[in-house]
């Protein structure tokens, strides 16, 4: 069967726009495996500039739409792109109406009463490679979570011409890679979206099937640095150290970047330095707030003495910082937000190259900060686009948070 798959996702950053997705990639992948015949329409790739504004040439979505053989149009939605997949199914069946429409991702997943006012054809929720082809084949689906290692690798030639940008000074070829599925923490901010999509237990690929992939994208399309997604590839000591002395055989000159916490860090200084050695240059820590009643508030499990020594370990071992930060939390004051922009400057005081990115905390659908503001009649958000996470004094997010004092806090780093 002949199926379009739709990235409905605008972005936001250079970065975003040139990253593959990984979800929509897996998905296609399976089913081309399956003998179907997948492509795909990516919005971003529609976004045009006028006057120093970017807007969506929908007019060349309806050409494509008219012109695609698909029976079948699958739509991936964010909650950040809720509006446009919305739109986008309009024009769908505006142009063709006797296709069928198929939508999945982690906000159907996590906001399913929403997904059902679109009145699409099916609703995947969770994993969608297997329920996706089941679709297609006429199949009744099961809740079946699969194993990583017997999907094949993610179709990258779905987002020809194929350039992912680097991130910091990585060098090019680099590409983005995703380990494994699920995270084992519960901050309120995110949790428990992902246990929704992916199930209690995380699961990761072996590392023979990591470095597969890696190698066959340097056999393919040359690689000199990636980016590992993942939430939890650095919780897991003993896969760590196997992927270390595995990759120090087969790929020693590639360099990466990959995320991890601060205890983490201050638990396991020497796991870090063997990441060092494999190639780990730069590591994404979710610093989040300077005061550990926020910390705690937040259920980060860690505290701002473990974060600033977190910062004097990785800049002894020589990784560089990327550094999370957050402001506009819920029941935070202003002197906890001074607490934050204090620790923000020790970080840069210990590692003048960190790179600190701020957020304004924003509810997103499926945590339990999200379900607190509706609780609490706090949330501002208008549209889906306002679930971006970037910080925008002009886009207030929740009620009684003075953004210009966190601009002018901010300011001060």
């Amino acid at each position: 069967m002949k199926a379009t798959l739709i990235n409905p996702a605008v972005a936001w950053d250079a970065l975003d726009a040139s990253w593959i997705r990984h979800g929509i990639g897996s998905i296609s992948a399976y089913a081309k495996a399956k003998g179907h015949e997948i492509d795909l329409i990516d919005l971003r790739r529609l976004v045009k500039q006028q006057n120093g504004k970017a807007f969506i040439d929908w007019q060349d979505f309806d050409n494509k739409i008219g012109e695609s053989q698909a029976e079948v149009f699958g739509l991936s939605i964010l909650s950040a792109n809720f509006d446009f997949a919305k739109e986008c199914i309009r024009r769908i069946r505006k142009i063709k109406s006797k296709v069928d429409v198929v939508i999945g991702g982690i906000h159907p997943t996590v906001c399913p009463e929403e997904a059902e006012d679109l009145k699409v054809d099916s609703i995947i929720t969770g994993e969608g490679e297997l329920k996706f082809v089941d679709f297609l084949e006429g199949k009744m689906s099961k809740d079946v979570r699969p194993d990583l290692d017997s999907l094949p690798f993610v179709d990258r030639e779905l987002f020809a011409p194929l350039r992912e940008l680097p991130i910091g000074y990585l060098e090019e070829p680099f590409h983005t890679l995703i380990i494994g599925r699920g995270c084992p923490y519960k901050c309120t901010f995110c949790a428990p979206a992902e246990t929704k999509l992916f199930g209690k237990k995380v699961r990761m690929r072996s590392v023979d099937n990591v470095l597969a992939e890696l190698l066959e994208l340097k056999q393919r399309y040359g690689l000199k640095s990636f980016a590992i997604h993942d939430d939890a590839f650095s919780s897991f000591p003993r896969y760590v150290l196997e992927f270390v002395e595995k990759k120090l055989k087969v790929l020693p000159e590639a360099t990466f970047y990959c995320q991890g916490r601060a205890d983490q860090v201050v638990r396991r200084p020497d796991l870090f330095k063997s990441l060092y050695k494999s190639g780990l240059r730069i590591l994404s820590v979710g610093f989040e707030s300077g005061s550990n009643r926020v910390l705690g508030f937040l259920n980060k499990q860690v505290t701002v003495e473990q974060n600033l020594e977190a910062a004097r370990i990785l800049n002894g071992i020589g990784i560089d910082i990327w550094g999370n930060l957050m402001v506009g939390i819920p029941t935070e004051s202003k002197a906890e937000v001074i607490k934050t922009i204090q620790m923000a400057k020790k970080i840069k005081e210990i590692q003048p190259q960190a790179i600190l990115s701020w957020a304004s905390y924003t509810p997103h659908p499926g945590s339990e900060l999200y379900d607190y503001c509706k609780e609490h009649d706090l949330s501002l958000v208008k549209n889906s686009a306002d679930y971006r996470r970037y910080f925008e004094k002009d886009n207030p997010k929740i009620r009684g948070i003075d953004y210009q004092f966190l601009s002018w806090a901010i300011g001060q780093v």
